[in-house]
């Protein structure tokens, strides 16, 4: 968010599979917090010939290693999907152990695992090698497994600890899904989209969103929207300041909607106190709360040829909107509403 020192950085992509699942921003791992296991390739590509995968599960998770808190990590090189399971227990205490499984609709292959124990198993069903099941008895080590599946087919990781949801961090600047306070098991789902064609049946987006105005931190108040022409950029930023001339917090609040749904989502500059969630397949939904400091905070998305829906405010009352280059303000509502409101429509 603002200028305030400690600050983590990081730039995330988050689809979660789980409807009304949390992104919680991690901090970044330090270098004492160096990885055991010899690190992955880095990423080559998120495309593929059918299929493009999203950004979100790309990369090695920072802060892998072993005894890392409990929870399962999950990621592809662009070769291959990698899962892990940590485990912060102290060695030899013993334990629950960590369940799962893995299907798609593609075929699962080149399946191998990685450090495993006498009390580790997996396995693959047959013939239709559809579904992978998988059970780690962790305790301060690493557990895991690396297989193929076909970048235009979807992935769904299913994991849990006891018999309860486990915490699962995906990609890179791992998107993390946080353990809930309930049985069963934490889900995470790969969907990958096919390349958008060069035009929408649906028609063109507005002159007024198109292109960025440039800087837009500590400014007065606002909420920005514009299209960059890949995808949809969203910000906030506002200019007050303490009398020790630290920047105060504004708190930024709101959903985003589309017509058909939202993928390639991104993080930008969260801090650990900001939230999102994204919700699919129906509705589809993000909302936020962003605490601001005068300086930048916000995501990036894309929605194929949808019209989204933008609804934010500040510190409980409507929010300025302002689209594109120019920039071009939307009206504020009259009294008694508390928030925002701006749709973008594509037209013939």
């Amino acid at each position: 968010m603002g200028n305030r020192k400690g600050k983590a950085l990081t730039t995330l992509a988050a689809t979660a599979a789980m409807v009304g699942s949390t992104l919680v921003v991690p901090a970044l791992a330090t270098s004492a917090q160096a990885t055991t296991e010899a690190s992955s390739p880095q990423p080559r590509a998120a495309t593929c010939s059918s299929g493009l995968l999203p950004a979100e599960v790309l990369g090695r998770p920072t802060g892998l290693r072993a005894g890392a808190p409990t929870g399962i990590w999950f990621w592809h090189d662009g070769s291959r999907y990698h899962l892990r399971a940590t485990d912060d227990r102290a060695p030899g205490t013993g334990g629950k152990a960590i369940r799962g499984s893995i299907t798609s609709t593609g075929k699962i292959n080149s399946v191998r695992g990685v450090k495993l124990e006498g009390n580790d198993s997996f396995a693959v069903s047959r013939p239709s090698r559809k579904k992978m099941t998988f059970r780690f008895a962790n305790s301060a080590r690493l557990d895991g497994l690396t297989f193929k599946a076909s970048c235009r087919k979807a992935v769904t990781l299913k994991a849990s600890i006891g018999g309860n949801p486990i915490q699962i961090s995906v990609g890179k600047d791992p998107l993390v899904l946080p353990a809930e306070n309930r049985t069963g098991a934490s889900s995470y789902e790969v969907v990958p989209t096919t390349p958008l064609p060069a035009g929408c049946p649906n028609g063109r987006l507005p002159e007024t969103v198109l292109g960025s105005n440039g800087e837009v931190r500590n400014r007065p108040a606002s909420a920005r929207l514009w299209h960059d022409g890949s995808g949809f950029q969203f910000r906030v930023t506002h200019d007050e300041h303490q009398p020790n001339g630290r920047g105060t917090q504004k708190t930024f609040r709101g959903s985003i909607t589309t017509t058909t749904r939202f993928f390639d989502v991104r993080l930008v500059k969260l801090e650990p106190n900001d939230q999102l969630f994204v919700r699919r397949p129906a509705p589809n939904k993000i909302t936020f709360e962003l605490r601001n400091y005068t300086g930048v905070d916000g995501l990036r998305f894309r929605t194929g040829c949808g019209d989204i829906t933008l609804n934010v405010s500040v510190d409980g009352a409507p929010a300025q909107i302002q689209l594109g280059k120019t920039p071009t303000d939307v009206p504020l509502p009259a009294p008694p509403a508390t928030e925002s409101s701006v749709v973008i429509a594509r037209s013939a």
